[in-house]
């Protein structure tokens, strides 16, 4: 994968982690390249297909320090790829023993399990920031587990729902992200041991057990089969990636809608001067929420790329090759970023319960006509219910009236329904359905 460490990237902390780019930077992806070398010396010298001290020399040379990254940034770009002058670099490093460096092995063997490397560790820091960030997501949920909002559909009000229920839809969301990646975990932890075209000819007999000597070498699964043009797996983790980011940046979107003056039910974490406008003093905009917004459109235009490095030719195809070594480090400090500033987001998200009660005020009782409805059909059966109601809804908002003031009018309302069981049947918080039951079962 290519260098994404530019000092003078002036978003780099907007658009990434410090760790994430320290895990894609030049020396990390050299080192991965290097400790793939330096394994398979040693399981080449454990099989007998080199001498026994060649894999421990060989290691002792493999270290970032003995290379020459200006020469090799040079011959990378007359080159095309850098495990051609890496490996010369080695080879000089391991004096006598440069013999043994790259026995029988092919460029895209290198890069491939090196890349795995990467993506390894890339893992697990997506995978501990989504743990922090649903963590953030259950305390949201817990807290507000009852606290009555109006659900909103088509953009325009529609039910009670409960801040809490919202948040719950979301963390199962974020928990079956984190089963996916899970299970990409045995798909793409793999190693690349193929050779030229994928047949470990040049290994001869002693292919298999090199294969699997490097496999424990390095901690990665043996393949059952070459895939130096199966690029499946690694288009599974930006897919995977993307769809993250994807379901980040809708929760941003809402909390961004719902922080809009108008509704005023939640706002981003205060920080004196974040979101402020040049011009207007009065603006604090959605700022963490518009960078996770960006992120996730950025990322998704990442798949269409990646579906086409999928359709490698032959048996190995470099052109495929390029674009994944731009799309998976971009992709990962991208989910990175997203993922940090999501939990930013949410671990200090403020909440206006106020609000809430005054926008379900807002429609005067309108909100609560299914709720009648549904009670009134038990009497007068569904049909005749919803086209009462229906009406005394238009009338209401006609003369600026309370549906309950249009209803109690009505005398068929009257015959059936007492004013104590029409108040519960326009009280909001009578209304939430299964919102609350939701979060028990998301929490336990």
């Amino acid at each position: 994968m290519p260098s994404l460490d530019d000092p003078n990237d002036f978003f780099a902390d907007m658009f990434a982690t410090p760790a994430m780019r320290a895990l894609f930077s030049t020396e990390a992806m050299i080192e991965a390249y290097l400790a793939v070398e330096a394994a398979l010396a040693r399981a080449q010298s454990r099989v007998g297909v080199i001498p026994a001290e060649a894999g421990a020399l060989i290691t002792t040379a493999a270290k970032k320090e003995c290379i020459d990254f200006v020469r090799l940034k040079k011959d990378n770009e007359f080159v095309g790829h850098p495990v051609l002058p890496l490996v010369e670099q080695l080879a000089e490093a391991a004096g006598e023993w440069g013999a043994y460096v790259h026995w029988g092995a092919t460029t895209q063997d290198i890069m491939d399990t090196g890349d795995v490397l990467q993506l390894q560790e890339a893992l697990i820091l997506i995978e501990r920031d989504l743990s922090a960030y649903v963590q953030a997501l259950q305390d949201l949920a817990g807290k507000y587990q009852h606290t009555v909002m109006i659900g909103r559909t088509n953009g325009m009000q529609a039910l009670p729902i409960t801040f809490g229920g919202k948040i719950a839809v979301w963390i199962e969301e974020c928990r079956r992200h984190q089963q996916r990646f899970q299970e990409l975990r045995p798909r793409l932890l793999r190693v690349q041991c193929a050779g030229a075209v994928g047949t470990q000819a040049a290994l001869g007999d002693s292919a298999e057990a090199v294969h699997n000597a490097l496999a424990e070498e390095l901690g990665l699964a043996s393949a059952n089969i070459p895939w130096h043009t199966s690029r499946d797996a690694l288009a599974e983790y930006v897919h995977l990636c993307c769809m993250l980011g994807a379901s980040l940046g809708r929760f941003a979107q809402e909390i961004s809608l719902l922080s809009r003056m108008e509704i005023g039910e939640v706002s981003e974490p205060y920080v004196p001067g974040r979101g402020a406008s040049s011009t207007m003093p009065h603006k604090r905009n959605p700022i963490t929420c518009d960078v996770i917004t960006a992120l996730a459109k950025e990322l998704s235009g990442a798949m269409g790329p990646m579906y086409m490095a999928m359709m490698a030719g032959h048996e190995r195809s470099s052109d495929c090759r390029h674009v994944e070594w731009s799309l998976l480090g971009t992709v990962s400090l991208k989910i990175a970023a997203s993922l940090h500033q999501s939990h930013t987001l949410m671990s200090g998200l403020q909440v206006f319960p106020e609000a809430m009660e005054k926008n379900l005020a807002m429609s005067n009782g309108l909100i609560m006509a299914e709720s009648v409805m549904m009670k009134l059909a038990e009497m007068i059966g569904r049909q005749d219910a919803h086209d009462l109601v229906s009406s005394a809804c238009r009338l209401a908002h006609a003369k600026g009236q309370t549906l309950k003031e249009v209803l109690m009018s009505q005398s068929v309302v009257r015959e059936h329904l007492s004013e104590a069981d029409l108040d519960i049947c326009l009280a909001p918080a009578s209304y939430t359905g299964l919102s609350a039951v939701y979060v028990d079962r998301v929490l336990a």
